[in-house]
């Protein structure tokens, strides 16, 4: 799916409904962004307001939500948000 999208003054950009839909995106869904050999690539996360990955007896293990997901996205999310976390201490 192919769409083309400008970005206003502020520097928001509108998806397109299609997209949105494909997507399951609604008002508030969060987007990780990526600079990639040149180009922006936008990944859906998880935006429930609930991790995804949870700790059990010392084993980080996914949720189970029923929706699709980029696993490693989550996880690399998840390294980074504890690395920052350490790195303020």
């Amino acid at each position: 799916m192919n769409a083309t999208v400008k970005i206003d003054a502020t520097g928001r950009l509108v998806l397109p409904k299609k997209i949105r839909d494909r997507l399951n995106l609604k008002n508030g869904s969060n987007l990780h962004a990526e600079v990639v050999a040149g180009r922006i690539e936008l990944t859906p996360i998880e935006s429930s307001g609930q991790t995804v990955l949870t700790r059990k007896k010392g084993i980080t293990v996914i949720k189970r939500t029923g929706v699709a997901m980029d696993v490693a996205l989550a996880i690399s999310t998840e390294r980074d948000s504890l690395a920052e976390r350490g790195s303020r201490r």
